[in-house]
């Protein structure tokens, strides 16, 4: 590939799919604590707890501070576990790694309110959910942007059936008019050959009308204020939906 084929605008081209499992063992492997994620730190400002404030602030503004019943897909090592700590009545996680999975139980043993299984978007267990009887939220962040489309539109349309009242979801998205798809882009940063697809909005909100018919769209917005200037092609878009 030259330099320039490893940023593809407007196109639907396919990432690699081991390359993204191969990443996030990686990262699942070396990763301390509960709060880290990729943004590390942008003109002196503490990016992690930027994301982890607004996060909070979000959720809650959407369930008005409710407790609630959680299911979260590509939990991670429990970021957003403890992110909602306080307003967990129930949490099941599911993450592809069973490293993060391993971690997360050993941040949460002996709180009964937590549990955490391996599956992937694609596969889910669905024993493992069934076990949690009906969720007031299902959470999914940041994690299709590593799916191509068609697993995209698998996972939403699993996610259609779930017994799930409401869905918390959150993207990088791309800012522009296309969507940029970053394909074995040499990351210094990462350290690594990334994968991954910042789909525009609209792009997600057409899979939301067709594989989850089940649901409309009570929120939306940007995340990051855009006088952050964090990124020049790339923004977190969020989504709150609820049974139509």
């Amino acid at each position: 590939m030259k330099p320039d084929e490893h940023r593809i605008y407007g196109k639907n081209v396919a990432i690699r799919g081991e390359a993204v499992k191969r990443f996030w063992a990686r990262q699942a492997a070396t990763a301390v604590g509960t709060a880290g994620t990729l943004l590390g730190n942008h003109g002196g400002e503490d990016l992690t707890a930027m994301k982890n404030a607004l996060d909070r602030k979000l959720f809650r503004e959407c369930t008005e501070g409710k407790k609630q019943r959680i299911l979260e897909f590509g939990c991670g090592n429990g970021r957003w576990a403890e992110l909602l700590a306080d307003v967990v009545e129930s949490y099941a996680g599911i993450d592809f790694a069973e490293e993060f999975i391993a971690k997360a139980r050993a941040v949460f043993q002996g709180d009964g309110r937590f549990r955490f299984a391996v599956g992937t978007l694609t596969d889910l267990p669905m024993e493992f959910i069934r076990v949690g009887g009906r969720y007031t939220m299902g959470i999914c962040s940041g994690c299709v942007m590593y799916l191509n489309d068609g697993e995209a539109r698998k996972f939403y349309e699993s996610v259609e059936a779930l017994p799930v009242e409401a869905l918390f979801f959150k993207e990088k998205v791309s800012t522009m008019e296309q969507r940029l798809t970053l394909v074995d882009f040499p990351s210094k940063e990462l350290q690594t050959d990334y994968n991954v697809v910042y789909r525009m909005p609209s792009e997600y909100e057409e899979f939301y009308r067709s594989a989850l018919p089940g649901f409309r769209i009570a929120r939306k917005g940007w995340e990051y204020p855009e006088e952050k200037g964090i990124w020049a092609e790339t923004n977190t878009y969020y989504w709150h939906l609820v049974r139509a």
